[in-house]
């Protein structure tokens, strides 16, 4: 009789348990097919040397089960999603087992019910019992608890019924002695097509043109490091808004998919440029800025902001021999942030606001019909910080 031994699939490799043992291995699908042992095949039946080469092997290979093992040698048992059987006994998988006891690295998450709050609860179970302020102290308390914690875990807090005051609300994240970032399009966005408020106002966000994913302000070496949209009226239809943990993409990217790719944006310095018809700034900086004293080396880099912004890069220009490679790393970790399966998606209704960490989140917006009003705000992130903890 075989001996049971465990396995669970994953989105691209195969984690083994092996038996009699706490330990594990994980094995990437396309290392699993190019080392089948297979006489019917992939290697020769009388000399047993192998008959397939990698490049016969799509890196995007996946299993389509695990059937149960027949009367054969202790091991796994792979069914491809070709119909081709793969045996893998279990001593073949603990000598080559190259990626033993990992700690594997989650990818962004997708549940937009862990970043919702929605005030009017607070305000339900917490009226105020002092002039000027919106809940009761115990209220307060819960509230600050709520987005301090939405925003150290996920990096973004959605916040349901609000309210219009956008200076109340401004109020509720920053110290009466604090005061909001002022950028080139003013102290106060207005994003609207018919904006007449603002300066600036030739790009994306005052069209209704869909907005994919991106930081603010990239171009600027000390960007602001919260932002917060507000929902004044929303669109017709469309205009829903979509978020991605970017930073939590890039670790992933590093330790689940291709290292390589994450040390060339952590390295490679690209041009950030926004040309507008009176303003125009640029920026060399890398997608992926370490903390000081992090390298790309380390076991655990820690990453200080992501800038990523399709619309205000400039062309690249790196050695020909490279161009390739970086876009290859490029692509890899786009395809991952504009993956629905990792983004945050919601729509925002008339008094609803987003807040999120400019370094750390990319936000994005669908295209829309009919008139849509948001309001954004760029504020620091010690004075949000400050404010939180004095009330929290």
């Amino acid at each position: 009789m075989s001996t049971e031994i465990r396995a669970s699939i994953h989105t691209t490799y195969l984690r083994v348990f092996f038996p009699d043992s706490s330990d594990f291995a994980d094995f990437h699908y396309f290392w699993l097919r190019h080392h089948c042992p297979c006489l019917n095949g992939c290697r020769h039946p009388q000399t047993r040397e192998r008959i397939i080469d990698s490049t016969q092997v799509p890196l995007s290979i996946t299993p389509r089960l695990l059937p149960a093992s027949e009367e054969q040698e202790p091991g796994i048992t792979v069914e491809w999603i070709d119909g081709h059987l793969s045996h893998y006994p279990l001593a073949f998988l603990n000598e080559y087992a190259y990626a033993r006891n990992r700690i594997a690295v989650s990818s962004p998450i997708n549940d937009g019910s862990k970043v919702e709050i929605d005030f009017q609860e607070y305000l339900r179970q917490f009226p105020p019992t002092t002039s000027g302020q919106p809940l009761s102290a115990a209220g307060l308390k819960r509230y600050y608890n709520a987005i301090a914690a939405s925003f150290k875990e996920h990096g973004v807090v959605v916040i349901r019924n609000r309210g219009l005051d956008t200076e109340q609300i401004i109020r509720d994240f920053i110290g009466e002695d604090k005061e909001v970032i002022t950028s080139h399009f003013g102290r106060i966005e207005d994003l609207r097509t018919d904006n007449t408020t603002n300066n600036d106002t030739d790009q994306l966000g005052y069209t209704n043109h869909g907005i994919d994913l991106h930081t603010d302000l990239p171009y600027l070496e000390n960007a602001p490091g919260i932002q917060f949209l507000q929902c004044i009226n929303p669109a017709a239809e469309g205009g829903d808004s979509y978020l991605v943990n970017s930073v939590q993409a890039a670790h992933y990217l590093r330790s689940e998919l291709d290292r390589r790719a994450f040390d060339l944006l952590a390295s490679v310095p690209i041009k950030f440029h926004r040309k507008l018809t009176k303003f125009q700034k640029s920026l060399v900086a890398p997608i992926i800025e370490l903390a000081p004293g992090s390298t790309t080396n380390d076991f655990a880099p820690e990453i200080k902001k992501i800038r990523y912004s399709y619309f205000t890069m400039a062309p690249y220009q790196r050695p020909f021999e490279s161009m390739e490679e970086w876009y290859r790393a490029y692509n890899k970790f786009s395809a991952l942030v504009r993956s629905p399966e990792h983004q945050l998606r919601f729509s925002l209704r008339s008094g609803d606001l987003v807040l999120y960490d400019n370094y750390r989140m990319l936000h994005a917006r669908t295209g829309f019909s009919g008139p849509r009003h948001f309001r954004g705000v760029y504020l620091r992130t010690e004075d949000f910080l400050a404010k939180v903890a004095a009330q929290s």
